[in-house]
């Protein structure tokens, strides 16, 4: 699990050590101490626990089936949520332990205590895991979420990481843009303004694109107005509907409208702003390729520095205000 591709393409794999904590989130200390105790205490439990749980066999076999998903097929280049697929597995398994529970707790009196010292310590373990895996909503980036909500505008642009969207979009209810990657990555003192005059030259490029669409539209309806009045069978009836319909689905699909998209907006004079946290990757997602290239990890943020007003340095979150 520690290198595989999901369905598109990205590569999530949970690199060096940080697997035993894929499968402590997933799986927990529980179950599999669970079953190191039948075992060592005697291989005989193991069959007497299989002979009970067999006409659960509906349970089995969707919980193959999603270890399938989870373990096997990633392994092969089939990766499709593989650590969701743990869910349902861990789900199954519940339902098979009270045979287990009642199994050992009826042979040995000490049983109860141990399982409850492993029930404790998995329930540490699981709630250690889920804080090490913070990263969508840091500390540091809550703390600067008042200083965004009071100092800047509501229509403010964000170019931002990708881990900051519910940072931006929900709690600050400003609008984030994560752009090229070049923006953050490259050495350039300029890339931000290359890619503003960029953005302005796109734009203006559609509108041109637009209104040669626009154009033709006014032609082919003008000509679809003539051929309304030379229909004569059934065959001319039917070119003509063809032609109608298909300017009607090019109408639907938005061939003619201007560009209402968050990038659009940012040529339009809105202000704009630069944030990165440093402090998303001091978590166990930090260790990942997937979310470091999301979130521009080794940023190169003096080049920001230079160009603009840093307005806000407080640990770890930078902002720099851009216009």
């Amino acid at each position: 699990i520690d290198s595989y591709r999901n369905v598109d393409g990205v590569l999530v794999g949970w690199p060096g050590y940080s697997w035993l904590f894929y499968y402590g989130y997933n799986l927990g200390i529980f179950l599999p101490s669970l079953t190191a105790l039948m075992i060592t205490l005697q291989f005989k439990q193991l069959s007497i626990f299989w002979a009970s749980i067999r006409h659960e066999w509906p349970v089995l076999v969707i919980g193959f089936g999603m270890l399938l998903i989870a373990e096997l097929l990633p392994r092969f280049g089939l990766a499709y949520l593989p650590d969701r697929a743990w869910l349902f597995i861990v789900l199954m398994l519940s339902l098979l332990i009270p045979y287990a529970i009642n199994l050992l707790i009826g042979k040995y009196s000490w049983a109860s205590k141990m399982i409850a010292l492993i029930m404790f310590g998995s329930i540490a373990m699981g709630s250690y895991v889920t804080y090490a895996k913070q990263g969508w909503m840091t500390n540091a980036e809550s703390a600067a979420i008042p200083f965004i909500q009071t100092q800047t505008d509501k229509s403010a642009i964000f170019f931002g990481q990708g881990g900051s969207r519910p940072a931006i979009r929900y709690f600050a209810e400003r609008t984030l843009v994560t752009p090229p990657e070049e923006i953050f990555l490259s050495h350039d003192k300029d890339v931000v303004k290359k890619y503003l005059d960029d953005q302005i030259t796109n734009r203006q490029l559609a509108f041109e694109q637009i209104r040669a669409r626009r154009l033709a539209l006014a032609d082919s309806l003008a000509q679809l107005s003539l051929d309304v009045k030379g229909l004569r069978n059934k065959s001319d009836t039917i070119a003509f509907k063809e032609k109608a319909d298909q300017l009607i689905e090019q109408m639907a699909n938005g061939q003619y409208d201007e560009s209402t998209s968050v990038e659009s907006n940012i040529v339009d004079n809105l202000p704009i702003y630069i944030l990165y946290d440093r402090t998303k990757f001091n978590s166990l997602y930090g260790q990942r390729v997937w979310w470091r290239s999301s979130n521009f990890y080794g940023a190169d943020t003096d080049k920001f520095t230079y160009s603009y007003p840093l307005i806000y340095n407080e640990r770890g979150v930078m902002i720099w205000k851009v216009r």
